[in-house]
């Protein structure tokens, strides 16, 4: 202490620190019901920052894990800043560019697909959301 400074993470690496010292047993229900702030750290720019710095920080943890764990920490961390580049815009370059990195980092489904569909800006987005609520 005191935490360092990472926008919506800022709780990040304390959990990792707990985890690292303490024995911990799987818990099979909600302990807290999680609130909706519109203002939330969660939702500002500096999150990305802030989840990149932890894959960082902790890569001693991530090269002790199988690889695909930090693959897929980067790709989560990518796809979230693509759908962060499109919230308030109809089309954006930087958000093909994050899909397009998650991809890279970790290719599947999961990542082609709405890297194709970003291709296509906002409405491409809505779309693929569409059709995957409905084959859900």
């Amino acid at each position: 202490l005191p935490l360092p400074e990472r926008p919506g993470g800022d709780d990040l690496g304390l959990m990792i620190d707990l985890a690292r010292r303490t024995t911990f047993e799987f818990v099979d229900d909600s302990l807290v019901r999680r609130g909706v702030i519109d203002d939330s750290r969660g939702k500002s720019p500096g999150l990305i920052r802030g989840r990149l710095e932890i894959v960082r920080e902790y890569d001693d943890l991530y090269r002790a894990a199988p690889p695909e764990v930090r693959a897929n920490a980067l790709a989560n961390t990518y796809r979230l800043e693509g759908r962060m580049h499109l919230r308030d815009r109809r089309w954006s370059g930087a958000a093909v560019r994050s899909f397009a990195r998650a991809c890279y980092h970790a290719p599947s489904p999961r990542t082609a697909v709405p890297l194709g569909a970003s291709l296509f800006g906002r409405p491409g987005m809505d779309a693929m959301q569409r059709v995957y609520r409905l084959v859900r």
